[in-house]
């Protein structure tokens, strides 16, 4: 990529490479977005993992504070707190790696459909 008075320009190469990965980004989000229409996914994950697992350890984060509270901490408590506390940020991160998913592959079919639009003007023009 070369800038020249405000204007970016990119090779063939660069294009198609760019154009590549932006079709790549469309067929993972496309793939996602199979997985989650399918029923076995989406009661194993979308259920029971993003939905009912973060409130039964919620639940459990609350026992433990209360335990705490009634008893004094001990380190294998505050391990089991530790414990949930990753499972929940577990249980976020895969959510919000599904979300990048289907944001990127989103955004990929915007600058995909827009590189056609400008291509048939471009066409158009050289008429």
């Amino acid at each position: 990529m070369q800038q020249h008075n405000g204007t970016i320009t990119v090779t063939q190469e660069q294009f198609e490479e760019e154009t590549r990965q932006l079709k790549a980004d469309v067929e993972r989000s496309d793939r996602l977005k199979e997985l989650e229409d399918n029923p076995i996914f989406k009661e194993l994950f979308l259920e029971r993992y993003l939905k009912e697992e973060p409130q039964r350890i919620t639940s459990l984060l609350a026992l433990s504070v209360q335990n705490n509270s009634n008893n004094g901490q001990n380190s294998q408590r505050m391990l089991s707190r530790e414990s949930l506390d990753n499972q929940l940020m577990g249980i976020s991160q895969f959510a919000h790696y599904c979300r990048i998913i289907h944001n990127m592959g989103h955004a990929a079919a915007d600058q995909l459909a827009h590189r056609e639009v400008v291509d048939s003007e471009d066409d158009t023009t050289e008429e």
